[in-house]
């Protein structure tokens, strides 16, 4: 049961949302292949990291950090502009509305979603490019922590 002071706060109260469990709008959901495929290749990465220079995993972890940062934050930025630029003057932009942007991108018109969608897949895009370059900065210290002989 949700908390009533919660549920009140709740920028888009009174609205259900289920799970998406197959093709949404024809297009197949494919987070689990995206889940898959980066535990695969953080797994690839530690298999072959023991044999490459651990300055060379950190190296290409903050340049892909880096990278992701300097797309996603931008663009991101521009996303939640384009959602509020479209939905605010219709009176569609409930309370807190940032929160769960994502939720929001049914009520855009079909002639709107290019143009918010495109900066919302092209952030995701830069999140993800963060996310592997965590994970290389991660396997490149464990690297060099085992050879220093820390375990």
């Amino acid at each position: 049961m949700a908390c009533p002071r919660l549920a009140a706060r709740s920028p888009l109260r009174g609205e259900r949302f289920k799970a998406s469990r197959g093709p949404v709008d024809g297009v197949p959901v494919i987070e689990a292949l995206l889940v898959v495929g980066g535990v695969a290749l953080l797994a690839a990465v530690s298999l072959v990291g023991p044999l490459l220079p651990a300055t060379w995993l950190l190296a290409a972890g903050a340049a892909c950090t880096g990278a992701g940062m300097l797309l996603g934050v931008p663009t991101g930025l521009w996303y939640h502009v384009r959602l509020r630029a479209c939905l605010a003057p219709r009176g569609e932009l409930p309370e807190r509305w940032w929160l769960r942007p994502a939720a929001l991108h049914g009520r855009l018109r079909p002639d709107e979603r290019d143009g918010v969608l495109v900066w919302f897949y092209i952030g995701g895009a830069g999140f993800a490019s963060c996310v592997l370059g965590c994970g290389l900065v991660l396997v490149g210290a464990l690297v060099e922590a085992h050879r220093a002989g820390v375990f």
